[in-house]
């Protein structure tokens, strides 16, 4: 095990136990691009991941599913989540962006799952997800069976919805989708906490009404994991004594509010401006499609 029973260690402001069954995936000073993190990941949480910038999100996501090396600092049930087979087996890393299918014929599909990963494909749900999105109008009449921009997406989804894993690891998941109802089903129906997902989001208003619990890769090297229904955040001047900075606003940053009565008294005995926010605050603030530019 990663740590001795009983033993307890704080990374960046989190204590880890031991034995804690509750969390199935846990990240140890992961370094990629130019950012660091540490956290854990329980079941029955649903998990955003915000970042203006696809290839990160993506580069992130590559690296909790173990797809890329992490060099030992991903862990699923404390063991290298690094082509680590029984991860994989429970586990589903899909992109909806991708195209995955040639055909909607559940039977052909069915075959197909079954043939090259000896798994179940549940043709009913299958079924309903086809129904729903109506993607048979988005079938391209071609000299072979493609789809639209939004049939892909909607595509992949009705392949998720007859996969069945414990883990959902979703990336793009309303991508090109230009009907605001059918993305909230979208969501709706990827978002539940049995499902155990982590889904990353281009948008900060998206997440909040999603989300359980939400990783920003914002404007500074460290990342946080955010609780969107208990945490509350700050506005301030820069300052040596902030922590836990996620976002800049012009001349302003934005941070996690973790200040002790003393550091809020320093703060206004040196002059330095704060107000406190709630989420929907920062999203005003930021706009709640923060694109790459404004970083």
């Amino acid at each position: 095990m990663f740590l001795s029973f009983f033993e307890k260690k704080e990374y960046y402001g989190i204590i880890i136990y031991n034995g804690d069954t509750m969390s199935y995936l846990r990240i140890f000073n992961l370094q990629f691009n130019k950012y660091q993190f540490t956290t854990t990941f329980e079941e029955n949480i649903v998990y955003g991941v915000y970042c203006p910038c696809e290839e990160v999100r993506t580069q992130f996501l590559k690296l909790i599913t173990g797809i890329n090396n992490s060099f030992k600092a991903v862990l699923y049930n404390d063991n290298e989540a690094f082509e680590n087979k029984e991860y994989f087996r429970k586990r589903l890393y899909i992109d909806f962006k991708n195209k995955y299918l040639k055909t909607l014929n559940a039977n052909v599909i069915k075959e197909a799952i079954n043939m090259r990963f000896q798994k179940e494909f549940n043709i009913k749900n299958y079924k309903d997800a086809v129904t729903m999105t109506n993607i048979r109008s988005e079938v391209k009449l071609t000299n072979e069976y493609s789809f639209t921009m939004q049939g892909v997406t909607l595509s992949s989804y009705c392949l998720f919805k007859g996969l069945n894993y414990q883990y959902n690891i979703i990336d793009n998941p309303t991508f090109n989708i230009t009907n605001p109802d059918l993305k909230k089903k979208i969501y709706l129906n990827i978002c539940k906490k049995e499902l155990n997902p982590i889904i990353t989001f281009d948008n900060l208003t998206d997440a909040k009404q999603y989300c359980d619990k939400l990783i920003v890769i914002g404007d500074f090297p460290h990342l946080y994991q955010i609780d969107l229904k208990n945490d509350s955040f700050m506005l301030s001047d820069d300052n040596i004594i902030l922590r836990k900075r996620i976002f800049k606003v012009n001349d302003s940053v934005i941070s996690i509010n973790t200040y002790s009565k003393e550091e809020l008294k320093y703060l206004s005995k040196n002059k330095v401006k704060y107000k406190f926010l709630n989420f929907s605050e920062i999203i005003k603030l930021l706009g709640g499609n923060r694109n790459q530019n404004e970083k």
